[in-house]
Order: structure tokens, then sequence, then C-alpha cells
């Protein structure tokens, strides 16, 4: 780098690295191999390259932590406020603002952003054993922020892609959390891509620790982007391991595994784990098992999964499992006050919160996702459900399903699992408790979450005149209210005032809209008489002017009168005027 090594009091800021390439096969970065000062106000330029090659096959000939600003922090270093748009890349131990930090805990990145795209490249690595010259490919830890790190990052941004070409592992913003990391307040808006396994957007893996202590922190991150990899593949962690606690979190980019595991906050969970308070709204797809929130809880696993719900569609092949929560296959996992309305769809081992259940404790959730299984075999049937698959492995109490959605074989495996009528879904405290808030017309969301957008959209809904079938109708349905939501219709219905109103037969779209996301119902209209009712002395038109009333010698007509048949002539909101018999009923 430009200065090779920075002291304990050295300071560098306000700089500009621009049109330079630095190559190196030890630690290296654009402004500094090793820091243990501190670094702040740097911006390293898109016309900068930072390359770790690798002078030979031994270890210590490697390019080993190679870093946008620094290759090696120690515990005393602090970068703050740095910018890299280099293009990085290493053998090891890769990050766009630092390669590594030391073991020793201390060390601080806060508010540095990355856009460079960060490579790992994972060589081979040659030693001796009995005589006899061994090659194996080197482990790889490759991060939009660092490769590995123990310490704090806050408020850091990763916009560039980050990717390794053989090994592991990849995150957004750390590759390997290492002993103990603290991780707040990140973005990565950067694709994530792991040849092997190990992918994540915040961390790729972190370390296994001894204990009960919370060794790895990650509060208030969020990842929306794309992630992919043949296993171990999680919107915030590819991999959660002892002493992991992820808080207040949210994933939004789709997550795909193509030989394995994948989740929307973890692919899979080593020993103690807890997550909370957290969502994922993105598809995860993955080859054997893939959950909205943990891809595979295993066998030695000790999981606590509560107040979080996931949004996103989950599938997965052929011989997996998948659910709108999480999957359990050995060890302990608890999970509570969740809920899921995202679709599932597996062959077998397909749940609304639980595909496979081993050891599994479930309590207060619901689900109004689709759970379709995707095989005709009739054994795999028997672990499809719309509560949880293998429902027969777990403990369940107090979990709802809307009794519109077709009842599995799986949930008759346990008595803690209930159809309800939408109208005990929508006030279904007595049953779910006061870790949910509730609302007319709405499904229940999470108390303390119920501000998103995401959540907003996914509770708001509707409920048919009849009662009946919300997703085929012949009346009107009366749309939810809740604050901040926005209700659009297309197709043979109209809103009118919070009313949806037939206009014709056909299939019909209502979409609730909060802020950037949303959520569309798809509906099919019927009739079942050819004429309708309506209240007598309703206004001849809507404000629109679309609405128009004649009697039956074809005169226009303010105020129908009661009793009496009339033609109603409607403009839909696809420029087609459609005409109805209707008799107007009085008050």
């Amino acid at each position: 780098g430009l200065f090779g090594a920075i002291g304990e009091n050295g300071v560098v800021r306000n700089l500009t690295v621009s049109g330079c390439s630095f190559i190196a096969g030890g630690t290296t970065g654009s402004v500094a191999g090793i820091c243990l000062g501190k670094l702040s106000g740097i911006t390293v330029g898109a016309d900068v390259s930072v390359i770790g090659t690798q002078y030979s096959s031994f270890t210590s000939e490697l390019g080993n932590e190679i870093g946008g600003i620094a290759g090696r922090l120690y515990s005393t270093a602090r970068v703050e406020d740095c910018v890299n748009k280099a293009y990085v890349e290493g053998n090891k131990m890769v990050g766009g603002i630092a390669g590594a930090s030391r073991d020793d805990d201390g060390c601080v990145i806060a508010r540095c952003v990355n856009e460079g795209n960060i490579t790992g490249v994972a060589p081979r690595e040659t030693s001796f054993s009995g005589g006899v010259e061994v090659s194996n490919y080197v482990e790889t830890m490759t991060g939009g922020i660092a490769g590995r790190f123990t310490g704090d990052i806050t408020e850091c941004v990763n916009r560039g892609r980050v990717s390794t070409t053989v090994c592991n592992a990849v995150g957004g913003i750390v590759g390997k959390g290492y002993i103990a990391i603290r991780v707040k307040d990140c973005l990565n808006e950067g694709e994530i891509h792991s040849a092997y396994a190990y992918a994540g957007g915040i961390l790729g893996i972190t370390t296994v620790t001894a204990g009960s202590d919370v060794s790895t922190l990650v509060e208030n991150c969020a990842n929306t982007g794309r992630i992919t990899g043949m296993s171990s593949l999680g919107g915030i962690t590819g991999v959660g391991a002892n002493g992991c606690l992820i808080t207040d979190c949210r994933n939004l980019g789709e997550v795909t595994s193509s030989l394995g595991r994948a989740g929307g906050m973890i692919g899979e969970v080593s020993q103690m784990v807890t997550v909370k308070r957290s969502f994922n709204s993105a598809p995860v797809s993955a080859s054997m098992l893939a959950g909205g929130i943990i891809g595979d809880s295993p066998t030695m696993s000790s999981l606590t999964v509560t107040q979080c719900y996931n949004t996103g569609d989950i599938s997965s092949g052929a011989n997996g499992g998948a659910a709108g929560i999480l999957n359990a296959t050995g060890g302990s996992s608890s999970v509570s006050e969740c809920y899921n309305t995202g679709n599932v769809e597996a062959a077998r081992f397909a749940g609304g919160i639980a595909g496979r259940c081993s050891g599994l404790t479930l309590g207060k959730c619901w689900s109004n996702g689709t759970v379709t299984p995707t095989s005709s075999n009739a054994s795999f049937m028997k672990s499809v459900g719309t509560i949880a698959g293998a429902a027969m492995e777990a403990e369940i109490e107090g979990c709802l399903y809307p009794a519109y959605l077709t009842p599995l074989a799986g949930d008759a495996e346990s008595d803690g699992i209930t159809a309800v009528t939408l109208a005990d879904m929508f006030a279904s405290s007595e049953l779910l408790g006061d870790g949910f808030v509730y609302a007319p017309l709405c499904f229940p969301m999470l108390a303390g979450m119920d501000d998103t957008d995401v959540a907003k959209v996914n509770s708001a809904f509707y409920m048919p005149e009849d009662g009946g079938n919300p997703f085929e109708t012949s009346g009107n349905l009366e749309l939810s209210s809740l604050e901040g939501v926005e209700w659009s219709a297309s197709g043979p219905v109209v809103i009118e005032e919070g009313i949806v109103k037939p206009t014709g037969e056909g299939e019909a779209c209502l979409t609730a809209t909060a802020g950037e996301a949303s959520r569309t119902y798809e509906i099919i209209v019927v009739r079942q008489s050819g004429i309708d009712m309506m209240p007598a002395d309703e206004d001849a038109r809507n404000n629109d002017g679309d609405i128009w009333f004649y009697d039956l010698n074809g005169r226009s007509i303010d105020r129908p009168s009661g009793n009496s048949p009339f033609l109603r002539v409607i403009t839909g909101p696809d420029g087609k005027r459609r005409s109805s018999i209707v008799v107007a009923i009085p008050e």
C-alpha cells in the first residue's frame, strides 16, 4: 500500500487514491498493508485495483490478507467514513475495506461503503504428509467490508458483487465472523455468490465458540442482494454457529441453493442460535431444504426462533423439504409467535410453518400461505401440512390457519392445529395472545413489527359479504382500511368507498400497496343470478361518473325507487361498458 504499516498513533484522513494498481503476495491494501491507527475520509477510486497473487503453492507465500483500503487491522485500529470503489481480489481473506483483523477484540469499522467487486480466488495449498505432497483448496473468506473480522462493524454498506471461484465463505459485509463480532445497522445491496457453500447477505459464516454467551451479534441489518451458491445460503448468514444472535433483521434478496440448504435468515444452524424480530420477504429455493427463516436446524443444534415472519415463496427439490419458517432435522428447536403468508412447494416435508419437524416445539403461530405437494406419491403426501409437514414429530400448540385453505394430511396429526373462519382469524387474540396486534379485516401482525410496509400489505385483507370463499365471489367484498395501505383493482370489479363490487364475470385482481411493498390477490367473479340488488335512493353515478341508471324503457333516472327493476350501466377500468338488471331494495 501507500504505507506498509500505520502505527497505533498514526492517522490518515481525507485521502483519495486513484489511477493505480497494488499487486502483492502478502498483506496488502491500497492505503496500508497493516494498520493499528485510524483511517478516515478515504476514497479509493474505481480506476484502482488491489490484487493478491500466489507466488507458489505453499501457505507462507499466498496473498493472504487483501483489502481495498487496508490488508490487516489490529485491535486498536479504527476505519471510519471510507469508500472503496476498487476491484479487490485475493486468495484467503479478502474485503472491500479490510482483508482481515487480528483475533483480539477491539477493532472498529464504521460508516464505510464498498462499491467495488470483491473476489476470492481460492487457490490450492500444498503441504507434505509422511513425505507425500498433498494439495487442497484453502478456505477463502470474502466480504464486501472485511474478509475475516473480530470486533465491531456499524452503519456500513456494500453495493459490489462479492464472490468466490471455488471455496467458502462469502458475505455482503463479512465473509467469516471470527471469535467475537458485532454487526449493526448494516446493509448489503450487492450480489453474493459462492462457488461452493456458506454465503449470506451479511455474514458468510460465524465461528463456533464454546459456552452459551453471544459471540456473534447481527442487529438491525438488511440484505437486498441476490444470493446464490451450492449450499448453506442465507439472507443474513449462510451458517449461524454457536453463540449467534440475529435480531431485528430483514431479507429482501432472493436466495437460491443449487445443491443443499437455504434460508431467508440462516441457511444452516450449528449448535445454540437465536433469531428474533426478523422477517424474510423474498423467494427462497433449494434442492434439499428451504425455509423462510431457517433452511435447516440439524442434529446437535439448539435453535430459538421467535417473533419472526415470512412473506416470500419457498420451494425445494424432489427429495427435500420446504417451510414458511424452518426445517428441523434434529437437535432441539423452538418456534413461537411466528407467521407465514408465502406459498410453500415441495415433494414432501412441506409446511406453512415447519416442514421437517424433528425435535421441534411449535406454539402460537399461523399461516395463510398455500402449501402445494409436487409429488403424487402417497407416502410423500402424508408429510405435507398447512402448518407442519411431519407434524407427528413435533409438539404443537395454538397454531391456526384459515378454513378456506384445503386441509392436508399433516394437519390431522396434531390437536394443536386448528382451522378457523376468516372472522375468527381476524380476531384471534384468545388463541394467539398479546404477542400479536389485531385490526378489522386483517390477519394478525406481530406486536412491535406492525409498522413496516411489508407487514401491512400482507396483513390487509377483505371479507366476502356472504362470509364464503374469498377467492371466488358473486357478491361484494369489504376491504380492510389499514393505515398506510391503498387498494386497487383490475378486471370486472370496481372499488367504491371500501367495497369491491362486481361489474361482470371473470378473473380480477385486488392489490394492497404500502410504500414499495404490495400484495396481490387473484379472485374469480361469478354470477349466480341475472338480477343484482342495491339500496334504494343511491346516487345515479359515483364521483367519476362511470355508473348510470335507466328504467326498462331506456329513460335515464337519477335515483332508482324501491322494488323497481332498472338497468345499471358501468364503465369499468378497462373502458368497457357492462350492463345488468338491478332491483333497488328499500331500507
